[in-house]
This record gives structure tokens, C-alpha cells and sequence, in this order.
């Protein structure tokens, strides 16, 4: 499976990426930290991780307008998303106008919407999968991408809290750190930032709280 998915990568020079609606880190994580480590690897490919911007997490990289020209002779590659329903694109039944459609998801399979398409239930994330590509292809990891495949790992497993943290996991996690110099505190400083009208939301639901006899 690793082979087949840098034989695409490695045979189209204009490759779209995306991921579900409403993104979380993990999502974002692997659409722009695979989207650093193609161009890492091919610098003169053209590359593009489309998708509603998610202001709240901007820290992350800038996403690329999504444009007609795409389509023609392209490879899409959709990240972290098991329903066609919620690709993340301005109209999802342009899919069919890619030359060839790729699917990397964690999540439990639920319908066939790509030509290849790599699922692992095992993996806590995305973002972890994408690590795993590049360690048993010649795509090439930087520093760029580490981090946001981190911060993807990082918010899938709620700091390895979640029962989908295996040892492996952890293992990769602590690679990317050693490897790239991650400064963790300066990454979850990011990650748990805060609007001041979310906090504002959340003080609201807590004072307002009503619980039932049963603990509810």
C-alpha cells in the first residue's frame, strides 16, 4: 500500500489535498504537513490544501483557493474523512474530475469514493498515518511538517489520554521531537489557545447547567 501511494504522488505534478468540513488539528495537521513534505520531496510539483479556513487555527499554515485548473490531470488526496458527504470542497461531485482519487483515513470504513484508498482502524490519527508513509517511502520529512503532524497526533489522542494512544504512537510522537527539535511548549501553547468569546461560551455553559437526578 505505501508503494502504490508514492506512485501516485509521484507520478502527478498537480496534487489537491483535502479533508473533512469543520476541520480539527488532526485534519489539518495531515492535509498541510503532507502538503510540506511533497513539496519537500518534489519542489517543482504543484501542491494545493484546500478548504474552508479555520481562523481559529491559523497558526497552522495558510490554505490555497480552490480554482477549476485543479482538476484537469490532477490527484486528489483526501485526508482523514470516511463519508464523501463532508469533503471539504466547494462542490464534492467534482471529485469525479480528478484523473485519480486517493483516500487515507483512520475512522471506521463506511463507503468506497476513491480509487485507492488506505484505511487503518489502528491508527490514532491521520496525522500519524501520514508519518508512517513517509517512513516506509521516500517521501521526505522536515521540520515544517513534523510539526504539523505532531500537533495532528497530539489533539486525536488528547495528549496520549484516549484510548487510541498505543506505544507505537508514542514512539512516533517522540521520533518527530528528537529528530526535528519540536519545542512541545511552544506547540501546545498554540494548540490551547483561546478566543476570548469562546471562553466567554464556555463560562456561560458552565453557570448554566442543569443536572438531573440520575447525575445527567
Amino acid at each position: 500500500m505505501f508503494k502504490d501511494i508514492y506512485k501516485q504522488i509521484k507520478k502527478y505534478n498537480n496534487i489537491v489535498i483535502t479533508r473533512h468540513t469543520s476541520p480539527d488539528l488532526d485534519a489539518l495537521g495531515a492535509q498541510l504537513g503532507l502538503k510540506d513534505v511533497i513539496l519537500n520531496t518534489f519542489p517543482n510539483k504543484k501542491v494545493y490544501a484546500i478548504g474552508a479556513y479555520s481562523k481559529k487555527h491559523k497558526y497552522m499554515g495558510s490554505l490555497d483557493k480552490e480554482t477549476d485548473d485543479m482538476f484537469k490531470d490532477s490527484l486528489l488526496i483526501v485526508l482523514d474523512n470516511p463519508i464523501i458527504r463532508r469533503i471539504d470542497m466547494s462542490n464534492v461531485s467534482d471529485i469525479s474530475k480528478f484523473d485519480y482519487r486517493m483516500k487515507i483515513d483512520h475512522h471506521p470504513f463506511e463507503e468506497k469514493f476513491c480509487d485507492l484508498e488506505y484505511i487503518d482502524e489502528s491508527s490514532s490519527s491521520a496525522s500519524e498515518m501520514i508519518v508512517d508513509i513517509c517512513n516506509n517511502t521516500k517521501l521526505k520529512m522536515n521540520k515544517k511538517a513534523a510539526e504539523k503532524l505532531f500537533m495532528g497526533i497530539i489533539f486525536d489522542t488528547n495528549r496520549f489520554l484516549y484510548p487510541c494512544s498505543s506505544t507505537k504512537t508514542m514512539r512516533v510522537a517522540a521520533d518527530l521531537i528528537d529528530k526535528y527539535s519540536l519545542d512541545k511548549s511552544e506547540l501546545y501553547e498554540k494548540s490551547y489557545m483561546r478566543s476570548l468569546d469562546e471562553i466567554r461560551f464556555q463560562g456561560y455553559v458552565f453557570q448554566n447547567l442543569k443536572v438531573t437526578k440520575n447525575g445527567v
